[in-house]
């Protein structure tokens, strides 16, 4: 589920949508329930405007306690603001686990490079690992973005050249200038 959809302006439908995630889940036993964005709905009940927040969070506490009642349940929540979820979510028997997966190495940025390059025309100056270089620190989400950019670079050279769109190429050129506007937000305060 996605935490951001679970919320609701309506009062307890919230933790109406949780209870049937988690009722499913148990009928469905072995099952995972994977909460993406999870500081959504699991965020610290101590700011003063939390107050539907701190019955959203209890109620996924309920959820989460109630585990053992409810069969092989695992319960795996992702989120990219750690320090925003509320501390009693982490603690043993409930989310209890932390695992870090930071941006991906050369390797992995390369393979996704070359997953991505495959569905564009690309010049022969266009190379995975020499793209992997350039991008260190980057997450999969700014690589994407990069050779979504990078095509568009492309397209709208191609048309104010006015060539064919059959002949139509992604140039290293492209890739840089997109590199280069990429916002450095996952590369603050780092070395390459």
């Amino acid at each position: 589920i996605s935490g951001p959809e679970v919320l609701s302006k309506w009062v307890g439908e919230g933790e109406q949508r949780l209870r049937e995630v988690f009722q499913c889940a148990a009928r469905l036993a072995p099952s995972v329930v994977l909460i993406d964005e999870l500081d959504a709905i699991a965020g610290s009940r101590a700011s003063d405007d939390a107050r539907h927040l701190r019955e959203l969070v209890s109620q996924l506490l309920v959820l989460l306690d109630g585990l053992e009642d409810r069969g092989r349940v695992l319960v795996i929540g992702t989120t990219n603001r750690p320090e925003d979820i509320d501390s009693a979510i982490l603690r043993p028997g409930r989310i209890d686990r932390k695992v870090y997966l930071g941006p991906p190495n050369a390797t992995g940025r390369a393979a996704l490079f070359a997953r991505l390059l495959a569905r564009m025309p690309v010049a022969e100056d266009v190379r995975p690992d020499a793209l992997a270089v350039l991008t260190a620190r980057f997450t999969g989400a700014q690589i994407e973005h990069v050779v979504n950019e990078a095509g568009l670079l492309a397209v709208k050279d191609a048309l104010a050249r006015t060539l064919p769109a059959d002949t139509v190429q992604v140039r290293l050129a492209h890739f840089l200038r997109a590199i280069n506007a990429v916002p450095s937000a996952g590369r603050r305060g780092q070395t390459s």
